[in-house]
């Protein structure tokens, strides 16, 4: 097993390759939609820590055997007597970092829109190395999305929302729309746990949370004069009577409310039963999967029984000192929405002003 850590100026031009000769004390984690963050350290006096290779904001790329890992670049770095410790971020948080005030033509396709935002609006102003890549996407726009002092990051993800696609930068450095970076391993990659057969476990940990907090059963969503309302009588009868209220969510039909509403129903009128593992790398190839990957769980404490396909939402991975690769992984079940970036639940945590939404009013 051999890593190398590429570092790249900020167009992605290469300036040296690390590797484990070089660093030490390797992490890296990747989040389906989010910025993730990587951490290493190096010797003061190590030949390739020169001013040029360490400077903030250079591109890093994670390799392992060969094989692409991460994509992100350098936020901030300390220097003792002896070591470098070096903190880095995803690459999707240059889209963060990038506010843009712009308006979408109706009837140009969804693609076409997104990829304009990254070339004219953000590339051409500054270049952040991130070219164009894959879409999936193949709707038209039929309503004009005025974007007002919003982070490209939101951006993007309202767009994607729109076709429920995922955005992910790649191995070369572009931005993809698509339906799905993994695939589905649920046949092959297994995690197991159950009380009475530990010669079957291949897991060191796992926590399972069974969260209510967020759980909603009669949903009113509203914009203007248009109020809609969705309810389940099956948990509310279990559960009882769990109101929430959704404002602003940018619909401009009541068909497109309902759509909205009906959505957010689905997804937290149950608990969400959510595990968090720690795989035995000994018993499972860490490389076997990925974040973006549909797997299957099965856990049994005696408590708590669970069977069933989950997403990797989450792959946090660190290499031992012995050289192993430790692995922590964080799921959410199959098909379900309640993701880090589930578009209500950002609007909740940037408390933007009542009449824009991340800076966004469908006109």
């Amino acid at each position: 097993m051999s890593y190398q850590v590429k570092i790249y100026d900020r167009q992605f031009n290469e300036l040296t390759t690390l590797t484990t000769k070089n660093f030490w004390d390797l992490e890296y984690r990747n989040i389906l939609d989010k910025p993730g963050d990587a951490s290493f350290k190096m010797r003061v006096r190590d030949v390739k820590a020169t001013p040029t290779n360490i400077k903030l904001f250079n591109r890093i790329k994670i390799f392992k055997d060969g094989e692409f890992k991460w994509i992100g670049y350098i936020t901030d770095f300390k220097a003792s007597l002896d070591e470098l410790e070096f903190q880095c971020i995803g690459a999707l948080q240059l889209f963060k970092e990038r506010n843009i005030a712009y308006a979408t033509t109706p009837g140009q396709l969804l693609t076409d829109e997104f990829y304009k935002i990254l070339n004219i609006l953000i590339n051409n102003v500054d270049d952040t190395g991130i070219n164009q890549g894959t879409s999936t996407a193949i709707s038209t726009l039929t309503n004009s999305v005025v974007l007002r002092d919003s982070d490209a990051l939101a951006t993007f993800k309202k767009l994607a929302s729109f076709e429920n696609k995922v955005i992910n930068i790649n191995q070369d450095n572009e931005l993809d729309l698509v339906d799905s970076i993994g695939t589905d391993k649920s046949n092959t990659v297994i995690f197991r746990f159950v009380r009475d057969q530990v010669a079957t476990a291949n897991l060191l940990d796992y926590n399972v949370d069974v969260d209510g907090k967020d759980m909603a059963n009669s949903v009113f969503a509203k914009i203007g004069g248009i109020r809609v309302n969705k309810q389940d009588a099956s948990s509310i009868a279990t559960f009882g009577l769990r109101h929430k209220v959704l404002n602003n969510l940018g619909s401009t039909s009541s068909g497109q409310l309902d759509d909205e509403a009906q959505t957010y129903l689905d997804n937290y009128k149950q608990e969400l039963i959510t595990p968090e593992i720690k795989p035995n790398s000994l018993k499972i190839d860490p490389d076997s999967y990925d974040y973006g990957d549909t797997v299957r769980v099965v856990l049994d404490n005696g408590l708590i029984a669970i069977n069933q396909k989950y997403l990797i939402i989450e792959k946090k991975v660190k290499l031992s000192a012995e050289g192993v690769d430790e692995v922590d992984i964080k799921v959410s079940p199959e098909g379900s929405n309640v993701l880090p970036s589930n578009f209500f639940e950002d609007i909740a945590e940037i408390k933007s002003r009542q009449s824009l939404i991340e800076g966004e009013l469908l006109q």
